[in-house]
């Protein structure tokens, strides 16, 4: 999932990832479901759940970011391409 500009691809960023996040992240309640907004923040999470730290299935990835800023139609499109997906991982819980 990560690509050349993504955050979890230099060193310090990655290693912040895994150690610092991870560790906030594990100490949620196990019901809690994490919604990272937008693309950075997804692969931060799915990073951290593919490492076993959290439930990948507890992790709603896919969830842009809410700015209205350049490309918020993108954003738009991108969930609701998503939206019906999302939402049957929700109800698989």
């Amino acid at each position: 999932m990560a690509t050349a500009g993504s955050v979890v691809r230099p060193p310090k960023l990655r290693e912040w990832v895994l150690e610092v996040l991870a560790d906030e992240l594990a100490t949620l309640s196990p019901e809690t479901i994490i919604v990272p907004l937008g693309v950075e923040a997804g692969r931060a999470v799915d990073l951290v759940a593919n490492g076993g730290r959290i439930d990948p299935r507890r992790c709603l990835i896919g969830m842009p970011h809410p700015s209205t800023g350049p490309g918020h139609a993108d954003r738009v499109l991108a969930y609701n391409a998503r939206r019906s997906a999302m939402a049957e991982q929700l109800a698989d819980l």
